[in-house]
């Protein structure tokens, strides 16, 4: 272990600079407990220093609780920096993820004319989860609970257009748009999927259960759900 005089060390991890050690401060302690360390140091200033050999060192931290209690707190710390650090990584990746690269279910795209039934072979037909109307001001959605609603609670005609059942305005985010906008429009709106566009044109449904099951597949989710 080497205890500064004068004179400035850099800590590195590859080419990352993690600390700097200056007048008073010590370092590679690691290297004594371990018999190894995973950090490269280089001298950023002039440097002079004392030198405590691993024999020495070991016999102290033996002997004087003080001494083994700093070390052991010392490496509490930097485990809990490289785990701040290895989530911070991880979560600028999915803040800059985009929609496209999450998966997207085969949208049911109809006519406001078209009957509830005929839609609803059609959504069997590609195995998707709702249905979008076009309808004269844009798009509209109907899902499993709008179905439910009007047509087993409400007597609606299943042979009937399904225009009239159709939500509006349909709530959309671009595939080019970030992941991390998309949870957040889950969030406002209190909905369970997004339509994606992309150059004007439907492409597909973001599920909110697809966008969970993008983050569960990421370390630092685990982290904060635990």
């Amino acid at each position: 272990m080497y205890i500064i005089l004068k004179g400035e060390v850099g800590e590195f991890s590859e080419e990352e600079l993690l600390k700097v050690y200056s007048k008073s401060n010590c370092f590679d302690a690691d290297a004594l407990i371990y018999g190894k360390s995973a950090k490269q140091f280089k001298v950023l200033e002039e440097l002079i220093c004392y030198e405590l050999d691993k024999a020495s060192f070991l016999a102290l931290m033996q002997s004087n609780e003080a001494f083994k209690a700093y070390f052991i707190q010392d490496l509490a710390n930097k485990i809990h920096s490289a785990k701040q650090r290895e989530y911070t990584t991880e979560l600028s990746g999915f803040m800059m993820a985009l929609v496209g690269e999450c998966y997207l279910h085969t949208p049911t795209i109809v006519q406001k004319e078209c009957s509830i039934m005929e839609a609803l072979q059609e959504m069997e037909a590609k195995k998707s989860s709702c249905i979008v109307v076009r309808l004269e001001e844009g798009y509209g959605i109907v899902t499993d609970s709008v179905i439910r609603k009007h047509v087993l609670f409400n007597g609606y005609d299943k042979h009937a257009s399904i225009g009239a059942i159709a939500l509006f305005p349909l709530i959309c985010i671009e595939a080019s748009d970030y992941l991390f906008n998309a949870l957040l429009s889950f969030t406002k709106h209190a909905i369970k999927r997004l339509v994606v566009m992309e150059n004007g044109e439907i492409i597909g449904i973001l599920e909110q259960l697809d966008l969970l099951s993008y983050f569960a597949n990421h370390s630092y989710l685990a982290a904060v759900k635990n």
